[in-house]
């Protein structure tokens, strides 16, 4: 069974942000967070490490309406909700972060999930739960 340490160190942490929500890729190599001020902020693995350093900085919603929730589909995809009530997917690139798809919703979006092998994506916002399927990037 698999636990957390009961004492010592995590192998890497940030300082100095403000994280609502968080989110690492299958792979490992990538780490996504939301803040209460509707920015993102991307890390990548230093190749060989457990360490990451700071990939993009950038204003995902609305400021100051918050990123709810954040779902990392791969390296380079990923989902944004916030309490602006829009899904919104994003591609990762290097100048950062490029918007794909933006859904607006009747409340705002609260949580994220999704299922790899049919790439399906479930989205609660306000009193809704809506299924969504991704298509493949071209």
């Amino acid at each position: 069974m698999a636990a957390l340490p009961k004492s010592g160190d995590p192998v890497w942490r940030d300082e100095d942000i403000n994280v609502l929500q968080v989110d690492i890729s299958p792979s490992g190599n990538t780490i996504v967070t939301g803040d209460a001020n509707g920015r993102v902020k991307i890390w990548t693995r230093i190749s060989g490490t457990d360490n990451f350093e700071t990939l993009i900085v950038d204003q995902a919603h609305v400021a100051g309406t918050g990123v709810r929730d954040v779902l990392l589909v791969d390296d380079g995809l990923f989902l944004t909700g916030g309490k602006d009530k829009r899904l919104k997917l994003w591609q990762i690139t290097e100048d950062g972060i490029k918007l794909l798809d933006n859904h607006q919703f009747n409340g705002q979006v609260r949580s994220i999930a999704y299922e790899q092998q049919n790439r399906l994506v479930a989205v609660g916002a306000g009193k809704q739960l809506s299924l969504w399927k991704l298509n493949d990037r071209k």
